[in-house]
């Protein structure tokens, strides 16, 4: 099988035959990419939005969801995103997904890790990268395109976590005296539920 990449010039490493005596054209040419079940690999794009300055209890921050289209989870919300393709960067894939699937493009982005878990995906073995935006002061306007049926901004409501990962209690509380309540709120959402 030819090399995936045209040029080779990095990856003579000292210029040596390996134990079968092969240069490194020989050993490409007799490669089988499919000898090992390899998995898929998709990027996400987490665009977060608050129209004013934020605060410590990041009131007012939003999160862009794109309804789902084709199965599997056909009907749920999602965070824009897709199969990487082969000869694209993982940032330019997230960039990609997030113009075709919601029609927001020329945000900087920094990734903020990787999600795995072995049976997140019914077709195959998927391994997503997760891209993440902050868009302060400035209204974007979101349109669903490509395999997404809808695309939305949601507003957040989180809750103060104490140490140990419990709800902190005082925070509860002083939610619950200025009338909040916890969860997203459809009704804040044009009767969209995240």
């Amino acid at each position: 099988m030819p090399a995936f990449l045209k040029d080779l010039s990095k990856f003579y490493g000292t210029g040596e035959r390996n134990q079968a005596g092969q240069t490194l054209e020989e050993f490409l040419e007799g490669y089988d990419p499919y000898k090992y079940r390899t998995p898929s690999c998709t990027a996400d794009a987490v665009i977060f939005s608050c129209a004013e300055p934020l605060t410590r209890e990041l009131r007012g921050i939003r999160l862009l969801l794109v309804k789902r289209s084709n199965h599997p989870s056909i009907g749920y919300w999602a965070l824009p995103g897709g199969f990487v393709d082969m000869e694209e960067n993982l940032e330019e894939s997230a960039k990609r997904e997030l113009l075709e699937e919601t029609g927001i493009s020329g945000l900087p982005m920094e990734q903020i890790g990787a999600y795995g878990n072995y049976d997140r995906d019914p077709r195959t073995r998927v391994i997503t990268t997760a891209y993440m935006a902050l868009v302060q002061g400035k209204e974007l306007k979101a349109r669903a395109g490509d395999d997404a049926a809808d695309a939305v901004w949601c507003e957040l409501e989180l809750e103060k976590i104490a140490d140990g990962g419990a709800v902190d209690p005082e925070a509860k509380r002083q939610q619950a005296e200025e009338g909040g309540d916890s969860g997203t709120d459809a009704s804040r959402n044009g009767g969209q539920q995240g």
